[in-house]
Parts: C-alpha cells; sequence; structure tokens
C-alpha cells in the first residue's frame, strides 16, 4: 500500500522509490509457513465441503452416506492436524530468534 501511496503521490512518475524489502531467514520462514498453512486450509475446506455433499445427495445409498461422513471426519482431523504444526512451526520461528 505504501508503494502505491508513493506512486501517486510522486510529482515525476519516473523517480519513485520503491521501500525495500529485507528478507531474513526467520520471516522467510514465517512467510512461508502462512502460505503453505493458507493452501492446506483452503484444501481442507474444499473436502469438508465435498464430504458433505456426498452425505447430502447421498439420497438412501448406505455406502455414499458412510463415505461422506467419513471424508467430513478426516477433513476435519485434518484442519486439527494443519492448526497443530503451524502452531508448533510458529512457536519454533519464534523460540529461534
Amino acid at each position: 500500500m505504501n508503494m502505491i501511496k508513493n506512486v501517486i503521490a510522486a510529482t515525476d512518475p519516473l523517480q519513485v522509490s520503491i521501500p525495500k524489502v529485507v528478507l531474513t531467514p526467520d520471516s522467510l520462514a514465517t512467510k512461508i509457513a502462512g502460505w503453505v498453512g493458507g493452501v492446506a486450509g483452503v484444501i481442507v475446506f474444499m473436502f469438508f465441503i465435498y464430504g458433505g455433499f456426498l452425505y447430502l445427495t447421498s439420497a438412501g445409498n448406505t455406502e455414499q452416506a458412510k463415505k461422506g461422513g467419513q471424508t467430513i471426519v478426516n477433513s476435519i482431523l485434518g484442519l486439527m492436524i494443519l492448526l497443530l504444526s503451524y502452531g508448533v512451526v510458529t512457536s519454533l520461528i519464534t523460540v529461534l530468534e
């Protein structure tokens, strides 16, 4: 956002100063953990929706209802593992700083 303000406030658009971003190993690890956690969270959410769809459209088919229920349970377990691993990684990064 600061870069956009700098571009708008600049009188000469060819001489816009772009702030430098310094990446240290701990900040890079934090950013990577955030991105991986976000992507994994989206995948878990999609499996949760898929399991709910299977369960709701089973129409009396017990095998499909069981498969949908198991998919929902597995996605909830995946979410728990994701949150636990994210907590461990961020705690480890904090300790190592």
